[in-house]
């Protein structure tokens, strides 16, 4: 499977784990289609699976767009507390 498969597919089982399946459909699909939110969760999977590597091309792109987040920067090492 390629790197930005891989990276699409964590992306979206971050944005389901936020949605514990306690939501009604409609607020889930909202929180999908927040592009804010996909960025935030594409930032954080490319954190798990590539340490960084591609985040400062997924946030040049996005700005591109228009579309910033306001998440403080994620821990260089994602297993400290």
């Amino acid at each position: 499977m390629r790197m930005a498969d891989l990276l699409v597919l964590k992306t979206l089982a971050l944005i389901d784990a936020d949605s514990d399946g306690s939501l009604p459909i409609k607020p889930t699909r909202t929180l999908r289609a927040s592009y804010i939110v996909g960025l935030e969760k594409l930032l954080k999977a490319d954190e798990i699976l590539y340490g960084r590597r591609f985040r400062e091309q997924i946030k040049e792109s996005f700005a591109k767009r228009k579309i910033f987040t306001n998440a403080p920067e994620f821990s260089r090492n994602i297993n400290t507390p």
